[in-house]
């Protein structure tokens, strides 16, 4: 009895491996794709945020495309409307300008590996550079975060809290 409950275990394991997947160097075929998330290229060409502000975003300080889409519900007046818009520009052109860097910046480090003309200085400056432009496209959204909180009133940034979900009592209160 004891051989055909491990006889029967044996095959189930053996029946759900998973399917042969193909080989790493075939999954890793596009250049660029492949140093980074599927998430973070969409970010990048795109030019979303998402987890660069979030700090900001959830504790007050809104994005100024987010407050746009709003701005009906949060009564935003003309010159309200007028201020953020101005914000969202600057940001989305600054951050544009970073961002076409950034993919520049990892289209080279790709090729260094590609070409195995890869050395640890090179590795280490171009690790450098990548983070250094990382952080100056996280610096810009905060900084249009902090500008967009400026315009709006304490009403309308709790307004903003609630529609978001971020609207807890201890959040409220630093608002």
């Amino acid at each position: 009895m004891h051989s055909i409950l491990v006889a029967i275990l044996a095959f189930s394991f053996i029946s759900s491996a998973p399917a042969e997947t193909a080989h790493p160097a075939e999954e890793q075929a596009r250049p660029i794709e492949r140093q980074l998330s599927p998430d973070e290229m969409t970010d990048i060409r795109a030019g979303h945020g998402r987890a660069m502000s979030l700090a900001a975003e959830i504790n007050g300080y809104p994005g100024p495309d987010l407050v746009l889409g709003l701005s009906d519900a949060l009564g935003l007046d003309d010159e309200q409307k007028r201020e953020v818009e101005e914000i969202a520009a600057e940001m989305q052109t600054e951050a544009g300008e970073l961002r076409a860097r950034l993919a520049q910046q990892e289209a080279a480090l790709d090729r260094a590996f590609a070409d195995q003309t890869i050395t640890p200085e090179g590795l280490s400056a171009a690790i450098l550079e990548i983070n250094r432009t990382q952080a100056q496209i996280r610096t810009a959204y905060l900084r249009h975060h902090i500008a967009t909180a400026a315009v709006l009133d304490p009403a309308q940034r709790a307004r903003y809290a609630e529609l978001r979900g971020y609207s807890s009592p201890a959040r409220q209160a630093r608002l």
